[in-house]
């Protein structure tokens, strides 16, 4: 990682915090592994350990280095994922950018999508944090002021010009998470038949496979003919998940199998919220 450290010039804040969390666990004893991942969590009715290994480039587990660690909890995170949905269901084009997230909506210089008048800032374009999503969210709002005439073009492409190096920095930013985070192919390897891939519906990955061989070749038929991605949060958990199991399964890329398609409202919105709007 140290290979990076020159695109941190600039990140203090995000150093210090950084820097902070790590003499943390290191008052408190915790140990902390870098290029470890969890492989294998067991245990009956609730959990009692889990198994690590060292993983490679590919983020799979390197044979021989496993280790089974006793415990009651498991945490897990690998990184975020955009909130297309709403630039997908305006039509705008999209393409497959694992180290951005996954899926993100194909820009221009001023963050307009292929559709005319549709601007997508932050993390919605691609995971890079807070700082970048305002400053994409300022050319946004000022290319858009522009195209409908509320400012004038010229001034509005040399205050654009101005954020060129805040832009610059936080996007170096936005490269180096995405080298050393981004995660690998194997980690999508390690999910186990019952394995829940819906948690909502409750669908295995089995089931998933089973779907597959009788016939269902993308994610949304998968979701018809197993409920996946039917619950509460509407695929948001799983939607990634599911695509990777059926393009394993189906030798083909998760931008072939698609992700599940979004519906409004896009987010669960409850009755009375409808009776209210109606109601005005």
């Amino acid at each position: 990682g140290w290979r990076y450290a020159g695109d941190l010039w600039g990140q203090w804040s995000r150093l210090a915090e950084g820097f902070g969390s790590r003499l943390t666990l290191l008052a408190r004893g915790v140990p902390y592994r870098m290029g470890w991942g969890v492989v294998e969590a067991r245990g009956d009715d609730a959990l009692s350990e889990v198994v690590v290994a060292q993983l490679d480039e590919a983020w799979r587990p390197v044979p021989g280095t496993e280790e089974t660690l006793v415990c009651d909890t498991l945490c897990l995170g690998y990184g975020f994922v955009p909130s297309t949905e709403l630039s997908r269901l305006v039509g705008a084009d999209h393409e497959w950018r694992p180290e951005l997230g996954g899926e993100v909506p194909v820009r221009d210089a001023n963050t307009q999508t292929t559709v005319p008048g549709i601007y997508v800032a932050g993390d919605g374009a691609g995971i890079g944090g807070a700082p970048l999503a305002m400053l994409e969210g300022e050319v946004a709002g000022l290319a858009a002021a522009a195209q409908i005439g509320c400012l004038d073009a010229g001034e509005v492409e040399q205050r654009i010009e101005r954020l060129g190096p805040a832009l610059a920095r936080e996007r170096r930013f936005q490269r180096t998470y995405a080298a050393l985070f981004t995660p690998g192919p194997g980690l999508y390897e390690l999910a186990q038949d019952d394995v829940l891939i819906c948690r909502c519906e409750e669908v295995t990955r089995a089931e998933i496979r089973e779907a597959v061989a009788m016939g269902a070749d993308s994610s949304n038929e998968v979701k018809v003919v197993t409920r996946c991605g039917m619950g509460a949060c509407q695929g948001r958990m799983c939607a990634h998940l599911l695509a990777h199991v059926v393009a394993r399964e189906t030798s083909r890329s998760v931008l072939e199998v698609g992700l599940l398609q979004p519906r409004p409202p896009v987010y669960p919105v409850p009755v009375e919220a409808f009776v209210e709007a109606n109601s005005v």
